[in-house]
């Protein structure tokens, strides 16, 4: 049982013994007057041992002294537990005027202030004793609270428990933000009594996110220039290379010039969008696979009616390092695709499918559906440095490559994201 219940139940108690002490004593009176009237005056001034009228002055001294002890039991319980509630009271008093890093205010339903700590006093520049009584309104007139803001506060108090806000305040200091939360008080009955407000200053908090935030920008730009002029550089290298060709007359000395610009071409066209792109760290490798693929047609000059490709390509971000990988193993087939598969003007059609094989696995599939692979060449240990290339690349990936003959050609890469921490290679 509660104290508050405790007390309720000796209050009525207390009430019941004095009207039953009151109806006695009537009835006492009463006696006493019907005595009078029967010409025995002098019974009203002595006690008859014999009679009645003893017994009910003894009955009813006998209750007013019980009265009085239940009342002294009843006071001596209230003052305890007043006692109790103003130690409480002075404990989460000092507890709250304690707090050096919340401000603390109460109000009541009218948002008339009721406590203000020392805190919120340092924070908000007013005395406690200036505040407590008036209202926030009043107290604010600087800030010019619209009482609309009172109604949403409250609204949001009902919907949610609290309402969370940041004051902007201008000081000779400068702009200091501070970070306010306000929730309802309630009593015993579950009825809002009032308000309390938590606020602290989030100046220096906001000053460290801004120079993080200035600091990335700056990063950002110099990323972003590193990769443009990577782009540019791995250009200058490709029309070196293309100028070279012009005076080589070797048939195969300026294939193995040709597939070294489109190598070249492929890693530059990462940084390329890359430096075009909002995230630096990743590339939207379905865009860049469909740049890549276009740019290889263009450069063997292969006419579209007769060779035709596909891009299945999920939406799919890829970290730099295994998107240059996996380029490059894009560029060697479909670039040896291009060059042996459709011989004689044969026409035909060259397949990219990359998607998702599990968990964090992906599996690219580069096809078509040209002459085939010879059947007596081991793709794996082969002189031509194309398929080789794309064996090293396999391994950089930690992938395996799988070659399905008949139909034409397919190559099958299953591989995971190989994500960099420093320069140490780590499984994403």
């Amino acid at each position: 049982m509660s104290i508050t219940e405790t007390l309720q139940d000796r209050r009525k108690a207390v009430v019941l013994s004095f009207c039953v002490g009151l109806f006695l004593l009537a009835l006492d009176f009463l006696l006493d007057w019907l005595v009078f009237h029967r010409g025995a005056f002098a019974e009203l001034l002595l006690l008859d041992l014999s009679g009645q009228k003893i017994f009910m002055r003894l009955l009813v001294l006998a209750l007013i002294v019980l009265f009085g002890f239940l009342l002294s039991g009843i006071l001596a319980e209230q003052g305890r537990v007043q006692k109790e509630l103003a130690e409480k009271s002075l404990y989460l008093d000092n507890i709250l005027r304690s707090a050096t890093e919340y401000a603390i205010a109460t109000t009541d339903r009218d948002f008339r202030i009721t406590f203000y700590n020392p805190m919120a006093e340092k924070l908000h520049g007013y005395r406690a004793e200036e505040v407590v009584g008036r209202t926030v309104q009043e107290v604010h007139t600087r800030e010019k609270v619209a009482p609309e803001r009172f109604d949403q506060a409250i609204e949001k108090i009902k919907k949610h428990g609290e309402h969370r806000y940041t004051i902007v305040k201008e000081t000779d200091e400068g702009t200091r933000y501070i970070s306010a939360r306000v929730s309802g008080i309630y009593n015993a009955e579950g009825e809002l009594v009032g308000y309390a407000n938590f606020s602290r200053d989030i100046t220096e908090e906001m000053r460290a996110e801004e120079q993080i935030r200035r600091s990335l920008r700056e990063k950002e730009v110099l990323l972003r220039e590193i990769h443009h002029r990577v782009k540019n550089n791995l250009q200058v290298i490709s029309s070196l290379l293309n100028l070279q060709t012009r005076q080589i007359k070797d048939e195969h000395a300026l294939d193995v010039f040709k597939e070294s610009r489109e190598r070249i071409n492929s890693m530059a066209l990462i940084h390329e969008k890359l430096y075009q792109s909002k995230d630096l760290a990743n590339i939207d490798f379905g865009d860049y696979v469909r740049g890549l693929t276009s740019n290889l047609f263009r450069s063997y000059g292969v006419d579209r009616s007769t060779i035709s490709y596909i891009i299945e390509v999920d939406r799919v971000l890829m970290d730099v390092d295994t998107a240059i990988a996996c380029g490059l193993i894009i560029n060697e087939l479909v670039s040896n695709s291009l060059k042996y598969a459709f011989p004689g003007g044969r026409k035909g059609e060259i397949g990219i499918k990359l998607s998702r094989n599990g968990g964090d696995r992906y599996r690219l599939v580069v096809r078509d559906n040209g002459v085939g692979f010879p059947r007596g060449l081991d793709f794996r240990n082969t002189e031509t440095l194309g398929l080789r290339l794309v064996g090293t690349l396999a391994g950089q990936l930690d992938a395996s490559v799988h070659l399905r003959r008949g139909e034409g050609t397919t190559f099958f890469i299953d591989f995971k994201q190989i994500r960099y921490r420093g320069n140490i290679p780590v499984d994403g």
